[in-house]
């Protein structure tokens, strides 16, 4: 395919999906800076701290807007650094843009879920999906993806799920590409950007391109493509490093806690992964999940209707290809291993995300 059709197809993918932003937040597309997504808690707090950087702070890397006199690096208030920063710089030519921190943020968070859906398009392409189902299926999952509702609590750089897909993306690219670091630099360099927007996307895209890494027949790689397993070892360890070592450099505040606070009382359960938030649920999903419990927010990691039930079907596929081995048409292309292993990360992930194997009282591995 030639890039210019890939680059309209792409297009259109993007049109499609700011007019489906569009039927929701038309007022804002308009005027971005006449509403917050949230005004209280950690709402209020992430657009003050982002405005407050931009407009008051005398540096680029340490928060004056609170703890006074010690104030806070400026990873820890949620001020996205990676975007505050750009803009803190561009308002030394521009000095109108230290007054738009709100809107700001909130055309950040609509073009990101823009980004997202167009992402996702490029990943299934990769995969070999027709483009026009490419397009479909990445809006679809733009929107019903976990993200989305960090936009109510106002979670602003918890709203980039470019951030995991475009890494994953280019990791992809670098195992199959025959020239492996032009993808694997910008992989890292992505990463690197999603860390300093908000780390946990950037860990979620390294830790889920760690675990399909180490799956991968790493000896096999060695042997035969110590090139490729080098531009791997870039795209993943590269920003992290990076990251550790400015934070360790910018961050001179002490009394930092060394145990997780938070992570067990703000986890996921059963309730969180088979069934949606409160509030959005359907009688399908009641009909074919019957289970109703409270639901930590924080803990939000639903799978979605459609990827159980199709789980569902995958596994029965599966059963009875192997009592049945001829039910299979075997000119049929074949599932790809890569989304395989990238499966089985987001499990491990899953895992994680529920508290296993960890324990705030008991077990083999407690705090």
């Amino acid at each position: 395919m030639g890039a210019g059709l890939h680059g309209l197809r792409a297009a259109a993918v993007a049109v499609g999906a700011l007019l489906f932003l569009a039927l929701f937040h038309a007022p804002l597309l308009r005027d971005p800076g006449a509403a917050l997504f949230r005004g209280s808690g950690d709402g209020l707090k992430n657009y003050f701290a982002f405005s407050y950087h931009l407009k008051h702070d005398s540096s680029y890397m340490q928060f004056e807007g609170m703890n006074h006199p010690f104030g806070e690096q400026i990873g820890y208030v949620d001020a996205q650094p990676a975007l505050v920063n750009v803009v803190k710089l561009a308002s030394n030519v521009f000095p109108d843009l230290q007054d738009e921190g709100v809107a700001i943020i909130n055309l950040a968070v609509l073009l990101g879920l823009l980004l997202t859906a167009v992402s996702l398009y490029l990943l299934l392409s990769h995969f070999g999906i027709h483009w026009a189902y490419a397009g479909l299926g990445g809006i679809a999952l733009m929107a019903l993806s976990p993200q989305v509702l960090r936009m109510e609590a106002a979670h602003h750089g918890l709203t980039y799920g470019w951030t995991i897909v475009l890494p994953v993306l280019y990791y992809l690219r670098v195992r199959n590409n025959d020239d492996p670091w032009r993808p694997a630099l910008i992989g890292a360099l992505l990463m690197l950007l999603g860390l300093y927007l908000h780390p946990y996307t950037g860990m979620i895209a390294l830790c889920l391109l760690g675990v399909a890494v180490l799956l991968d027949r790493p000896l096999r790689l060695l042997v035969g493509e110590r090139r490729r397993v080098l531009a791997i070892a870039v795209l993943l360890l590269l920003p992290a490093i990076l990251f550790l070592l400015f934070q360790g450099i910018t961050d001179h505040h002490v009394g930092r806690t060394d145990k997780p606070l938070g992570f067990f009382d703000y986890r996921a359960d059963r309730h969180s992964v088979l069934t949606p938030y409160p509030g959005y649920r359907s009688p399908l999903s009641q009909a074919l999940v019957p289970l109703d419990g409270p639901q930590e927010f924080e803990g939000t990691t639903y799978l979605g209707l459609g990827a159980l039930l199709a789980a569902g079907v995958l596994l029965l596929v599966l059963l009875l290809a192997r009592v049945r081995p001829a039910l299979l048409d075997r000119n049929a292309p074949s599932w790809p291993r890569q989304l395989t292993l990238l499966i089985i990360g987001g499990l491990v992930l899953l895992a994680f995300a529920v508290g296993a194997p960890f324990s705030a009282a008991k077990g083999w591995l407690p705090w």
